[in-house]
């Protein structure tokens, strides 16, 4: 498989788009391309984690946690894997296996810190996307305060906070910070 293939595939994932092709290739490059064997276990519930996974090839499942997708649990290429972990540490919200052979790139926190040194577009890039997230977040919070207040029935409830996605928010956060990211020898950012 092609280096533009990963930087495609990658470039589609929520959190990375907006990149440029040329971040997408140093993240990409810095980041390992590992292979899972039928059954495998990806990520566990409850553990802690520093790693992403975009599946390139082969499927996944999952088999405890929230529902990701309303049309299956079955996930295939190009569905990227452990983001809150990758992005700050966390504890993951799910299992996830492989259902046969599975090849994935893995993108680790360090990764990241090491592409962000480099690359000061890409850490302002993560910065307003974690902003974007935190926003969406609290939303979602008050409108699960603002049913309460109204008396909304505890099944609709449940139904309505995954009906606006947040069962990603279900991980428990570490805070992001950019403090431990070295001074770059050298800086692009995208104009």
């Amino acid at each position: 498989m092609s280096l533009d293939y990963f930087v495609e595939l990658l470039g589609n994932v929520p959190s990375f788009k907006g990149l440029s092709s040329m971040q997408l290739k140093a993240i990409v490059m810095s980041s390992e391309k590992i292979i899972f064997h039928p059954e495998q276990s990806i990520i566990r519930k409850n553990e802690f984690g520093n790693k992403g996974f975009l599946i390139i090839s082969g499927s996944a499942q999952l088999v405890d946690g929230p529902i990701l997708s309303q049309q299956s649990e079955i996930l295939g290429p190009g569905t990227f894997i452990g983001e809150m972990a990758m992005l700050m540490h966390a504890e993951y919200g799910s299992t996830i296996i492989s259902r046969a052979e599975l090849k994935a790139l893995q993108i680790s926190y360090d990764v990241l810190q090491k592409v962000m040194a480099q690359d000061l577009g890409i850490a302002e890039h993560f910065a307003d996307y974690m902003h974007e997230r935190f926003l969406q977040f609290t939303s979602q919070l008050q409108h699960i305060e603002k049913m309460f207040d109204d008396g909304i029935p505890e099944g609709e409830i449940d139904e309505n906070f995954h009906k606006k996605g947040a069962q990603q928010e279900q991980d428990r956060f570490v805070p992001f910070s950019f403090q431990n990211i070295p001074s770059p020898s050298r800086t692009s950012r995208p104009h």
